[in-house]
């Protein structure tokens, strides 16, 4: 019998219908309106407030987007909880869920065991029978209400869960109240990358707890067996096993642990991915049986739902925390690029970059070494990302401390070269990375400047009469950080320079392979062959270094369009204006 009673002292409770009557659509609006079924008069509850049903296994209640809501109180193991209710959604009530309407009104619903007043001596007992949950088993389990119970209890605990360490105590206590048959409950999870599971969870009914057989055995170490682990985890089986099954007999770990009816069932993830394993056994021989199994598997398909769910929510909090880091590297990383161009009298800059991630390992500076010299870099650190940005700041703060020490750009570079290999290649490391490098020392009054090339590609300079050069294209000059230490290797690759004189209208080009390597759907490279693209640009633009650099960029994005960037682009032009005048070099 069920029945709602109002928890107010001059209300009397109100007896609900059983039988075909359910089955007729049966309904009770609970409200201030005097013809609601539960008629509550107060000012805190709306016109209709809230309606009872029944959805043909339980009573159900549903807020009728009242003004102040519809909370459902319900107490678990000692422990309460309050659910504030959606309006329209239908709750599954249980037997002494408190509903409170309107804030201040409260109706306890009682399904079972009842106190018809307040004149009977005691409760009236109204158990519900036990029933066979498959037909020809010849066995009983707990009650279906039970069982039906546990599992909606699971469902709505794993809904607001994204941890999986919080999820295992939680199911593990459902778990006993569904298998009141099972001594141990052990919920495993797989351990990424191999073939070994890991305890996310266990728990022991103490009013069934036996004494292990071997004695060096510890409650607080679960084991699982080999076999089990084949059959369910990588064969993707439920099973039902005893002791006189061949598969146990033959386990000697599942005979240490004296077991002598097991049930498992693979936690699979909606992608099919096997995350883990549900396991009951206990020391009784009493068999579990096929209708426990498919109950077993239901809720290891809401636990596998919801791991992968903790998965994905992990892997975005983690995605999360690494784009803001990746967005702090990238704001520090530019903190070593310079800040625009240089504003020289008779001279014009251009300068672009674009990482091809949120950080990358190109770099390029212009570093003052003296009132009239500027030594202009541009350096390509192999690959990009986190860690060749950090030889890139590494490469920026050497840089500049070697200039300031060495005037002279080929044993500028020797230098370089001789305190970054320690940081490139490692002693006892397979990691080994290189740098890429060109550098123009640019006396500012005759400009007149000295060009060294390590590796890098060669500049190119468009003449202000039409002529392209690339004076450092046939100068020698090994890659900063590959010698290794081979004192021979050196000396055959000694770090070459060349003397250029720039004159007025003439633009310097320094670019990374970022630029040249590009390719477009076509899969061509953006600076083949030789270099007809780039070429075509510099004799088709008028102007100085800023509309040629821009023009060059242009060129560059069209070319590309609708391929992602591989790597970082880097795209420097300078040279001396048309009116400059210069004087004699010091």
């Amino acid at each position: 019998m069920a029945y709602l009673k109002p928890l107010d002292k001059n209300s009397r409770q109100m007896d609900l219908p059983t039988g075909e009557i359910l089955s007729m659509g049966w309904e009770l609006a609970i409200g201030r309106d005097a013809t609601c079924g539960l008629h509550i008069n107060s000012a805190g509850i709306s016109r209709i407030h809230a309606k009872l049903q029944h959805d043909g296994r339980n009573y159900v209640i549903a807020d009728q987007d009242s003004t102040n809501g519809t909370l459902l109180i319900r107490s678990l193991n000692h422990v309460e909880r309050r659910i504030s209710l959606t309006p329209f959604r239908a709750y599954a009530l249980q037997s002494g869920d408190v509903i409170e309407l309107g804030k201040v009104n409260c109706v306890r619903f009682q399904d079972g065991p009842i106190e018809i007043g307040p004149n009977q001596s005691g409760p009236v007992d109204n158990p519900l029978a036990e029933v066979t949950m498959g037909p020809g088993e010849g066995m009983t389990v707990s009650p279906l209400q039970e069982v039906i119970s546990g599992i909606l209890e699971i469902s709505r605990t794993l809904a607001s869960i994204f941890k999986e360490e919080e999820m295992g105590p939680l199911v593990m206590n459902q778990m006993m109240r569904i298998f009141p048959k099972g001594q141990r409950f052990l919920l495993f999870a797989t351990v990424p990358k191999t073939n070994r599971l890991r305890v996310l969870a266990w728990k022991i009914n103490q009013s069934r707890r036996r004494k292990f057989t071997n004695p060096d055995d510890d409650d607080n170490v679960p084991r699982y067996s080999r076999t089990i682990y084949r059959m369910v985890v990588e064969e993707r089986k439920s099973v039902i096993l005893t002791d006189t099954d061949s598969e146990v007999s033959s386990s000697m770990s599942m005979i240490d642990m004296g077991i002598r009816s097991i049930m498992c069932a693979p936690i699979e993830a909606p992608d099919g991915r096997v995350l883990g394993m549900l396991q009951i056994d206990a020391d009784q021989k009493s068999k579990f049986q096929r209708s426990e199994l498919e109950i077993l598997k239901v809720i290891a398909q809401q636990v596998g739902a919801t791991m992968h769910m903790a998965d994905l929510h992990r892997q975005a909090i983690l995605q999360t925390q690494m784009q803001a880091e990746m967005k702090h590297a990238s704001e520090i990383a530019r903190q070593f690029l310079p800040h625009g161009v240089p504003e020289i009298p008779g001279y014009e800059f251009f300068a672009e970059y674009k990482p091809a991630e949120d950080v990358g390992g190109d770099f390029y500076d212009f570093n003052m070494v003296s009132p009239d010299r500027m030594a202009i870099s541009v350096c390509d650190v192999v690959g990009h990302g986190i860690s060749a940005a950090l030889i890139m700041a590494r490469l920026s703060s050497d840089l500049r401390h070697v200039l300031r020490q060495v005037s002279d750009p080929s044993q500028a570079f020797e230098r370089l070269d001789s305190i970054l290999m320690p940081v490139l290649s490692p002693p006892d490391s397979f990691d080994c990375r290189y740098i890429s490098m060109s550098m123009a020392l640019l006396n500012l009054k005759s400009a007149r400047m000295t060009v060294v090339n390590a590796g890098h590609p060669p500049l190119i300079i468009r003449r202000n009469d039409g002529p392209l050069d690339t004076p450092d294209k046939s100068l020698t000059g090994r890659l900063i950080g590959v010698d290794f230490g081979d004192i021979q290797f050196k000396l055959s690759n000694p770090f070459e320079a060349a003397e250029v004189q720039l004159h007025p209208g003439d633009i310097v080009i320094y670019y990374s392979d970022g630029v040249t390597e590009a390719r477009n759907k076509l899969n061509e490279f953006f600076g083949s062959p030789d270099f007809r693209m780039l070429a075509k640009v510099l004799k088709e633009t008028k102007g100085g270094p800023k509309a040629v650099g821009q023009a060059i960029m242009k060129s560059f994005k069209a070319f590309t369009d609708g391929i992602p960037q591989a790597d970082d682009v880097t795209l420097l032009c300078f040279g001396p204006t048309l009116d400059f005048q210069p004087s004699a070099d010091h």
